[in-house]
């Protein structure tokens, strides 16, 4: 169950385990609203996987949607609850500590439900809340990452199970595409960042390491940003295009929204994420499986791994200094830049593949089925 219908890193793990899951015996059917929904439901359509839409409404900021989330929560969690009465499955999945409509339709059910967190921030009332009523709601409780079940439990959050985001790594190989004639044609190193663009992915962190790095890099350098301009984020991209314009920076391009992430990735040299909190950043993990050396702020698990596996650059957020001089340490460098490449490509194959990631989904769902 999802009460956001917009696509992002969720809505692609549920369709990416859902489709890995039938082949194991394990059928998915995804619950979710049906506005802002149309990329979700394409790509659950591509994977022939079946899902029921319904009208629910999310917590917001917009303040006329979030007077219609209270105004129709009772409704819309009746009407979760008559869905599961007709789908009557084994169990539920409900993704996020804000998304409790699915917890309760679940109880009321008499449907046993895995409750995932996979944020590592919210709202203070949404956190308070959450806290009040985890002890009678979900019955087994995962998590994106440690920093998540650290968030969320700081009690035990060691006895919480961790869910990553997976990749198919098959897809996300750089052997299995092409790179883009419109980001050959820039000249010399190429560093790219994904993700919607939005305050939490720090952008201007991005775009401010690009500025120190003009100022001392004699190179040829592109900073790519790939990424829908949602129409509530106005403000955002003007202040973006301010620090642009005001650094003459002429090397920084916003591609958009793109369905070739793989080819994006494989066409350009460096991955950076700027973000400012991720649980498990879906984006991360591909560039690795693409074999790209990374520049990543320390959000999620993503300074564990690097450390552990030397596999990538792990700074602090909000610092486009520190980022600029990982960024250029990897350009200097190209036997590093390619050792870790290699490694990240191999971690993301070993923990990150979405067949090791199904398989941990479906170990859950059967220890929750059969032994409570």
């Amino acid at each position: 169950i999802q009460e956001e219908g917009r696509f992002g890193g969720p809505q692609k793990r549920i369709a990416e385990v859902a489709k890995e899951s039938k082949s194991r015996g394990c059928i998915t059917i995804p619950i979710f609203p049906k506005d802002e929904s149309e990329k979700f439901q394409n790509l659950l359509k591509k994977y022939d996987v079946n899902f029921v839409t319904t009208q629910m409404h999310r917590v917001t900021r917009d303040k006329v949607h979030l007077i219609k989330y209270f105004i129709f929560f009772p409704f819309e969690i009746f009407a979760l609850y008559k869905i599961l009465r007709r789908i009557n499955p084994d169990l539920t999945h409900c993704n996020g500590s804000f998304q409790i409509k699915g917890a309760i339709a679940s109880k009321l059910a008499g449907i046993k439900c895995v409750w995932h967190m996979n944020d590592t921030m919210t709202l203070k009332p949404v956190y308070f809340i959450f806290n009040k009523l985890k002890g009678f709601l979900g019955d087994k409780f995962v998590a994106a990452s440690k920093r998540s079940a650290e968030y969320y439990f700081p009690d035990n959050y060691d006895e919480i199970a961790i869910l990553p985001a997976p990749v198919m790594t098959e897809s996300f190989s750089p052997d299995a595409v092409r790179t883009i004639v419109e980001i050959d044609k820039m000249k010399g190193i190429k560093v790219v960042t994904v993700g919607n663009v939005n305050p939490i992915k720090g952008f201007d962190t991005f775009i401010n390491a690009a500025v120190h790095i003009n100022k001392v890099v004699d190179k040829d350098i592109n900073f790519i940003i790939v990424g829908p301009l949602l129409e509530n984020q106005k403000k955002l991209i003007e202040d973006l295009n301010e620090i642009i314009k005001s650094n003459n920076l002429i090397n920084v391009h916003f591609l958009g929204r793109r369905d070739d992430i793989p080819s994006i990735l494989k066409s350009c040299d460096i991955y950076v994420c700027s973000s400012r909190f991720e649980a498990s950043p879906i984006s991360v993990w591909e560039a690795m499986s693409m074999a790209k050396p990374i520049v990543a702020t320390d959000v999620g698990d993503v300074k564990d791994i690097f450390e552990e596996y030397d596999c990538g650059l792990s700074v602090p957020v909000d610092n486009p200094q520190l980022m600029a001089e990982s960024i250029i340490s990897i350009i200097e460098n190209p036997i590093r830049m390619a050792e870790l490449g290699k490694k990240a490509r191999e971690v993301a194959i070993n923990h990150f593949d979405i067949s090791a990631c199904t398989k941990k989904h479906l170990d859950i769902y059967s220890d929750l089925i059969n032994h409570n």
